[in-house]
């Protein structure tokens, strides 16, 4: 990619189509590309130079460690908890309840 700004206006590819009976309900656009371990592309949509940034949904691959790994059940980490983990939120109540100290009894283990 020679220049970033070539790739932001990069022409997105159309992925999706969810219908609601007769209808297009939504269409969703993007850029993506298939590669070997050795680093050989071998599918590829839209401009898959395009930067992006992951962001929150990220989240559940950076939860898996914490489930694979036993951490989870060894800390007796609820599924109310995964999912906050797993979730963007803006600490509502019910978030902040779900992660306060007071909620987590099993903290001293």
């Amino acid at each position: 990619m020679s220049n970033p700004r070539d790739a932001v206006a990069g022409t997105p590819a159309s992925l999706v189509e969810v219908w609601r009976g007769p209808l297009v309900e939504s269409r969703h656009r993007g850029h993506l590309t298939a590669v070997t371990g050795e680093e050989n592309t071998i599918a590829s949509l839209g401009l898959p130079e395009t930067v992006t940034y992951v962001r929150s949904s990220g989240k559940p691959f950076q939860a898996i460690p914490m489930i694979v790994s036993g951490a989870a059940d060894r800390f007796g980490i609820t599924e109310q908890e995964v999912a906050i983990a797993c979730g963007s939120h803006s600490g509502e109540t019910i978030h902040v309840d779900a992660v306060s100290f007071d909620a987590r009894q099993n903290w001293a283990r």
